[in-house]
Order: C-alpha cells, then structure tokens, then sequence
C-alpha cells in the first residue's frame, strides 16, 4: 500500500482516539452581581471593610465606657479610702479616750479600795475591842450568876437542913 491508500484508509474511516477533555471557553454571566459573594476573598474583605467602622465605633464606645467606668471607680475607691482612714483615726482617738477613762477609773477603784481596805481594819479593830469588851463584860456577869448561883445554893441547902430538921423534930 502506498502512503496514499493509507492516508485514504485513514480518511474513510474513523480512527478510534482515546477522548480527551476539552477545554470549554468560560461562559460569561448574564448579569454581575451588584455584591460580590460573602464566600469568596473579595466578598469578604468587603464584607470587613464594610463592617469596620462599625466595629472600631463600638470598640471605641466600649472602650471610653470602660475608661469612665474606672475613672468613677477610681473615685468611689478613693472616697472609700478617704472614709475609712477618717474612721480609723476617730476609732483609734476613741480607743485612746476610752484607755484613759479605764486607766483614770483604775485609779479611782484603787483609792477607793485603799480607804475600803482601811475604813474595814478600823471597823475589825473597833470590833475587836467591843468583842474584848463583851467577854469581860460575860465574865463578870458569870461569875456574879456563879456567885448568886452559889448563894442561892447555900441557900437551899439551908432550907433543906431546916427543912429536914423540922420534919424530925416534928415526927420525930
């Protein structure tokens, strides 16, 4: 076969290639969207460009919120710190008041129980004497009864003796 019976051959029928992808031609859009998607990188660095003056206002917003929050803090602090060294320094004069009037008023107990102390040795003493004063007193008036009582005895036992007498003279 000559080269052109092949190249006929080859024409008349169909040669059998293996199909290979082909590239298509990108199909343009009917109409652009006026907004770039959110899913792509430009619809989102829009979407942030967008968003972030709003984003930077509210920050700033928070931010001089939390700057006058603490500036109030700081004085409600400092009223607070103010009071309470005001409270320890009229807590700390009435500490030292009330020291003073104890200290003054243990003196004053101690003297009182110094003349407590000797106004009750006077009265022991003076006691003392008036008890020394009834015991002689007692021992007088006992030995004038043991004197009496004596007497009286004499006296019976007289009686009893005459008595006696006069029952034997008279029965006798």
């Amino acid at each position: 076969m000559s080269k052109e019976e092949k190249k006929e051959e080859k024409a008349a029928k169909p040669e059998r290639v293996a199909a290979k992808p082909m590239r298509r031609a990108a199909m343009p859009m009917k109409e652009m969207p006026k907004e770039p998607s959110p899913r792509t990188v430009k619809g989102k660095i829009e979407a942030i460009q967008k968003f972030a003056p709003r984003i930077y206002a509210g920050a700033r917003a928070i931010h001089s919120s939390v700057r006058e929050q603490m500036k109030e803090n700081q004085k409600a602090i400092a009223a607070v710190q103010s009071n309470t060294r005001e409270q320890m320094e009229e807590n700390q004069k009435a500490v030292a008041d009330l020291q003073s009037g104890i200290a003054e008023q243990v003196k004053e107990n101690q003297g009182g129980l110094v003349a407590l102390q000797s106004g009750v040795a006077e009265q022991m003493e003076e006691n003392q004497e008036v008890v020394a004063a009834m015991q002689a007193g007692i021992r007088e008036q006992i030995n004038e009864n043991n004197a009496a009582v004596a007497t009286i005895q004499s006296s019976v036992e007289e009686q009893i003796n005459e008595n006696n007498a006069y029952v034997k003279n008279f029965y006798g």
